[in-house]
């Protein structure tokens, strides 16, 4: 069972900030907590004080997180604070089911992930948390019409005149039947956000853009990012059908014609399914197709996927985590590019990447007073 104590021997044997050892740790762990749903969400302000003096002295005391739900976590919410054993690790605030919605913002409500195509309705994928989320306000999204009534309750609900604030609309959402309709709709989206002023990026985040002349008919609507949910590299037999369908080489086409176009071209990859040399071989092959740091999440398992046999050998410990941490630095640290806190909640890097100290927006939205 991890403690604070183990942690923080980790995170000194793999010189890595407590803080960051303990969001993984968290992270695969999931939190106790009593209610009656399977994910939660949740602010966090760290107030221990001998636990987080770097976090305090770089100011970094509010975070945000969304976990599996499990009673045997060594992590525990009560009376809104959370606690790793006896432990007190800091004070929730607005705690809540983590359910499936037809948005959600980040980087303090200056982008917004857009779920067009009914994400709770994508099944096929063992490992996706989406089959344990609640539909909430889910609808389809695909001409200039829905995406300008979209927009019109956006500006209302945040105070807006129009979308020139905005840094990025991400398309992260379940898979079309054909990908026509996705090319239909990040264009039509691109077509309505420009009309409120709109400048910044158009994102998209999936696996249905697996054609480099698909690419093409995006080229007018950049600024783009091609983020390609990899997912795995070696156990195709865990994604769905039409997924496991696209061979990595035909992924190292797209991305590569993705630079060329000047896309931002980068993969979405769940940490913990593979074994580390797994892991290592295939970053080193991918990031030559890459321009922007890759979507590392830790798995997390829920209760309903409990020996299931669904990770792979050691990834239900940390230190499995802070191994494939070390590689990953190494692998792109001679690169310019790095993790970005406010994309990734359940990443690897928190404060610091390597010897580099991470800055930036770590709220969705302008957080709640604790």
């Amino acid at each position: 069972m991890i403690d604070v104590r183990a942690i923080q021997e980790l995170a000194t044997k793999y010189d890595v900030p407590f803080e960051d050892a303990l969001f993984t740790s968290l992270n695969i762990s999931g939190v106790d907590f009593e209610c009656g749903y399977d994910r939660m969400r949740t602010q966090l302000r760290l107030n221990n004080n001998q636990l987080f003096e770097y976090a305090i002295k770089k100011g970094d005391l509010e975070y945000y997180l969304a976990m599996p739900v499990l009673h045997t976590s060594p992590f525990k919410i009560r009376h809104d604070q959370l606690f790793l054993g006896a432990d007190k690790i800091g004070d929730t605030l607005g705690a809540t089911e983590d359910q499936c919605n037809s948005h959600y913002v980040r980087r303090n409500a200056t982008a917004i992930n857009i779920n067009t195509n009914l994400r709770t309705n994508c099944r096929g994928c063992k490992f996706c948390y989406t089959a344990y989320q609640v539909s909430n306000g889910e609808y389809r999204l695909t001409s200039v019409e829905d995406f300008n009534n979209f927009f019109e309750g956006i500006m209302v609900k945040y105070s807006l005149n129009d979308l020139a604030s905005i840094h990025q609309l991400s398309v992260v959402t379940g898979c079309y039947l054909m990908t026509d309709e996705l090319v239909e709709t990040l264009v039509n989206l691109k077509t309505s956000a420009t009309g409120y002023s709109f400048k910044g990026r158009i994102f998209y985040l999936g696996s249905q853009l697996a054609n480099p002349t698909v690419l093409e008919s995006l080229r007018d609507i950049k600024p783009f990012g091609l983020t390609f949910s990899v997912e795995v590299f070696e156990r195709r037999d865990i994604l769905r059908r039409n997924k496991r369908a696209i061979s990595l080489s035909q992924v190292k086409e797209t991305l590569s014609a993705a630079k060329e176009l000047g896309f931002n071209a980068s993969i979405a990859y769940v940490l913990g399914l593979e074994s580390l040399d797994v892991v290592e071989k295939y970053f080193t092959m991918f990031k030559d197709y890459t321009n922007k740091f890759p979507t590392i999440n830790t798995l997390q398992v829920h209760r309903q996927q409990l020996n299931t046999g669904l990770e792979v050998d050691g990834a239900n410990r940390l230190e499995y985590y802070l191994k494939a941490r070390k590689s990953l630095e190494k692998i792109f640290k001679d690169t310019a590019m790095r993790p970005l806190v406010w994309e990734n909640y359940r990443g690897l890097w928190f404060l610091k990447f390597a010897n580099e100290e991470l800055f930036g927006c770590r709220f969705p939205e302008p957080p709640a007073s604790f």
